[in-house]
């Protein structure tokens, strides 16, 4: 890092080829985030998204393991590794095609996943027909995974903040994760498990439907329109 000379750098073009701003980072920021639509509406798909989906496998861990010990441990197992070779598989696939398709049509294909998975998981405690269910969860990680990034670029370009987006997403993910594992423990506790997994699947198409009704599409799209920093004309 040492080598790296500072005259090697050009700052605006590592901005996207945007104007520096005279204004301080911070406010910059902040400012900007309360004017970038399509940022927020993607944070908020986040956390439908990860209350939807954090909580899913868990509740059925601990089905499984009231319900047939005896092979619990192995199904489980077998849920957790087997959506990681789907992601390998067809993450090509997505970042191919968010290019092509572009970011809004992926992202309302990761919601479908939960809301299929949780009717599954409500109707049906056959571990094959469980395993083939949770094979769909590879689908909406190897997506979210590609567009998260893309988003965040596509909506902070020439501003920046790509760091300060990326830290607002990220909480965004622990909060939906935090208040889905918090609330779905609950639910299971009042009303069982065939409720708790109606209401995540729920949950995920409340999450589509906001894509549906709010997100634009990002693609190629001027960060100008979306970041309105302070200071910024």
């Amino acid at each position: 890092m040492a080598q790296i000379r500072s005259a090697d750098i050009d700052p605006e073009l590592a901005r996207g080829g945007a104007r520096k701003h005279k204004s301080g980072a911070w406010s910059d920021a902040l400012a900007g985030l309360a004017s970038n639509r399509p940022l927020l509406t993607f944070a908020s798909a986040i956390v439908l998204f990860q209350l939807s989906n954090a909580a899913m496998l868990p509740i059925m861990a601990g089905s499984l393991t009231t319900r047939a010990p005896q092979w619990a441990t192995v199904v489980i197992a077998i849920c957790i590794l087997a959506p990681q070779f789907v992601v390998a598989v067809i993450a090509p696939w997505v970042g191919r095609t968010a290019q092509s398709w572009g970011r809004r049509p992926l992202l309302m294909l990761c919601f479908v996943p939960l809301c299929v998975r949780g009717a599954v998981f409500a109707a049906s405690n056959d571990p094959s027909v469980i395993v083939v269910a949770q094979l769909l969860d590879g689908i909406s990680a190897a997506t979210l995974g590609v567009l998260v990034p893309l988003v965040i670029a596509d909506t902070t370009r020439g501003t920046g903040h790509f760091n300060f987006a990326q830290g607002v997403v990220g909480v965004a993910v622990g909060i939906g994760a935090s208040l889905g594992t918090t609330i779905a423990g609950y639910v299971a506790d009042m009303f069982g498990d065939a409720v708790v997994f109606l209401f995540l699947g729920s949950v995920g198409a409340f999450g589509f439907l906001l894509v549906l009704a709010l997100m634009p599409e990002t693609r190629e799209a001027p960060a100008a329109t979306y970041f309105r920093a302070a200071g910024q004309n």
